[in-house]
């Protein structure tokens, strides 16, 4: 159990592969100075950002990539990304080995996955769903970020799931660069 006061958050200082689902963080103010990090993100040698959104907008302008899901088909996209990731052997064996349980399973039920239909669900083509799983895989330090356009819709939990498989998959957690939990100061209160 984690304290309220501790959140997931990719270290945009350290990423060089950034995938932002479910946030605009150019307009919404995303973390610190948004629009001036988002500008040297996309700027910065040898970092890719890829924006997934059903529309265009000032964050997808400046990314590199754009991942024009259908409304509702994020959870599609992480899926077959997953699937990708177990199908072509991109996991980082070594963290999966020793910092996780169970892989073996989640293994097993994601070779079984039709990419091509997840990527269809999503309104995408099987190659952006490669691509983008690959980015993930093979480019380090990567990290997601995301916010309540994933959070509040249908399938928030399993997205929120997917999100910690794709990063557990490819060992972009808890390092330089990857997703990193990070605590807020939160004044503390008395409960009754």
């Amino acid at each position: 159990d984690a304290a309220p006061s501790v959140f997931f958050h990719p270290d945009l200082e350290h990423v060089r592969h950034l995938m932002v689902m479910g946030t605009n963080p150019r307009i919404s103010n995303r973390g610190h100075n948004p629009t001036e990090t988002f500008k040297e993100l996309g700027s910065r040698e040898g970092c890719t950002v890829v924006a997934v959104d059903p529309r265009e907008t000032e964050t997808t302008r400046g990314a590199h990539r754009h991942l024009r899901v259908h409304p509702g088909g994020d959870v599609y996209l992480l899926l077959g990304m997953a699937a990708t990731i177990v199908q072509n052997e991109l996991y980082d064996a070594e963290f999966l080995r020793t910092k996780t349980e169970g892989f073996t399973e989640v293994r097993d039920t994601l070779s079984r996955v039709d990419i091509g239909e997840m990527a269809a669900r999503a309104g995408l083509s099987r190659e952006e769903v490669v691509e983008a799983a690959s980015g993930l895989a093979r480019t380090r330090p990567a990290a997601i970020m995301f916010d309540l356009g994933l959070e509040q819709t249908p399938f928030s939990t399993l997205l929120s799931y997917l999100i910690r498989l794709n990063l557990a998959l490819t060992g972009n957690l808890g390092k330089s660069g990857t997703n990193i939990f990070l605590e807020t100061i939160i004044p503390p209160t008395l409960s009754d």
